[in-house]
């Protein structure tokens, strides 16, 4: 069973709309370097199955807005209770849930300041 035709067009339609906007919004020089940026250098360079995170502050929208997700089980992004310092603790436990399955890929995640003052510590021992 597929969807209605029109239904698959217009999500097609809307898809090919976000990739020029995030490739806009993404172009090195087309302002002062931002998050947004960072997160289009990283997307570029990353393997299909390495695993992205963020949560807290602005960095999930940023992410949420700008990350290509490369495969399904990739991103977590923690939204709506802003829990500053989940980034560096999840990051560890995604990590070792990673290990035991893709050794091989990477675990990345977005700090955002108000978790690194919070949690800098957790960085260490990560």
């Amino acid at each position: 069973m597929t969807a209605p035709h029109d239904w698959i067009a217009a999500a097609q339609g809307h898809r090919r709309r976000w990739d020029a906007f995030v490739a806009a919004n993404m172009a090195p020089g087309n302002r002062p370097n931002s998050d947004a940026t960072a997160i289009g250098v990283v997307n570029e360079l990353c393997h299909p199955r390495d695993r992205v995170g963020a949560a807290a502050g602005g960095l999930p929208a940023e992410v949420t807005e700008s990350w290509r997700t490369l495969e399904a089980g990739t991103v977590d992004v923690e939204c709506g209770f802003s829990c500053m310092g989940y980034e560096s603790s999840g990051a560890r436990g995604a990590r070792i849930a990673q290990t035991e399955q893709e050794p091989e890929q990477d675990t990345i995640v977005f700090i955002g300041d108000g978790s690194y003052k919070m949690m800098n510590s957790d960085i260490y021992s990560s």
